[in-house]
């Protein structure tokens, strides 16, 4: 069985599908999962029907940024129940700091560092998916947003790029 939590942060235009292919170039979709109402859902794909078989699994993940908001939050994707089978993860390697935004913490501030001109919006989502704070800057090289300790889901948008992370303060 495939299990995993997520989040679509909207809910119409959203969607992701877990796809197989049995030579890793044909996939087909065999399982659609689209965004409910920015509340976290657990999910549960059993597999045992390609037991014995070479099978590539793999997920895509769709999102409209023109449509209310975009993106999705995966919190864990595990495979559970894998007796008696060989299974190999493909990774596509990130390269580590790909984004110019960097997120920090420190005495109860939020701090967000941008080295560029932009306005910037800024969106802080509970664990669970809900907003807790919707705000847009001007530019400015730092921005300190007063925030409790927590675990957070955090989303920055600017000119240029778009972050979003989990982050545990």
């Amino acid at each position: 069985r495939i299990e995993g939590d997520y989040n679509a942060l909207d809910n119409v235009y959203d969607f992701a599908s877990l796809d197989f292919s049995n030579d890793n170039k044909f996939f087909i979709p065999i399982r659609r999962f689209w965004g409910i109402n920015n509340n976290f859902r657990s999910d549960t794909f059993d597999i045992t029907r390609f037991k014995d078989n070479n099978v590539y699994l793999r997920l895509k993940f769709y999102s409209d940024a023109f449509e209310r908001d975009s993106g999705w939050v995966i919190d864990k994707i595990e495979i559970l129940s894998a007796n008696a089978c060989n299974i190999t993860k493909f990774d596509e390697p990130l390269k580590a700091d790909f984004s110019k935004i960097k997120v920090s913490y420190k005495d109860n501030f939020l701090i967000l560092s941008i080295p560029y001109k932009s306005d910037i919006q800024v969106k802080v989502y509970s664990i669970n998916g809900s907003l807790i704070l919707n705000k847009t800057f001007n530019y400015q090289e730092e921005i300190r947003i007063k925030l409790k300790r927590g675990l957070f889901i955090i989303r920055v948008k600017t000119d240029r790029e778009e972050i979003l992370q989990k982050v545990i303060f």
